[in-house]
């Protein structure tokens, strides 16, 4: 029997072929790496045993393809509500901060409206303080005017 040519390389050791199954792991494939490190004492079969090939094909094809295929669809019914969820939540953002925004600019609104009016009484109680004062200050230049000449007149 021609020996197929073993090119599947360890997912632990990627510069070494896949070489050995080890039984004490389940079936787990290892290189001569593996079998030094992490599977040290385990037992072994050789993966080109074609009666033990067989089995495994067998084991695969009745455990676990279908193990595979549940996890599958467990995981994109997982995704999917991960998705409806992160969904969800994103569209809550979203009108939360608009939400935020709006009130925001209704204090904006608020406080530029306060502004203006409190400057509008300022100034209309500035010209109701002044009024009263004008003639006065009229009269106060009027006299300081003619003070001035007097004065320029006696010296």
């Amino acid at each position: 029997m021609e020996k197929q040519q073993n090119d599947i390389k360890c997912y632990d050791h990627p510069q070494n072929d896949l070489v050995l199954i080890c039984l004490s792991c389940q079936y787990k494939p290892a290189c001569i790496k593996c079998v030094v490190g992490d599977h040290k004492g385990h037992i072994f079969e050789d993966i080109e045993n074609l009666d033990f090939r067989d089995d495994i094909d067998y084991k695969f094809q009745d455990e676990i393809i279908p193990k595979l295929n549940e996890q599958l669809e467990n995981n994109k019914n997982q995704l999917e509500k991960s998705e409806n969820n992160f969904a969800q939540i994103k569209d809550s953002h979203e009108k939360n901060l608009e939400k935020l925004m709006d009130e925001f600019k209704k204090i904006k609104d608020f406080l530029i409206a306060k502004e203006n009016d409190l400057k509008r009484l300022l100034i209309t109680k500035f010209d109701e303080n002044l009024e009263p004062t004008l003639p006065s200050q009229q009269q106060f230049k009027l006299q300081t005017k003619k003070l001035s000449i007097l004065l320029t007149i006696i010296i």
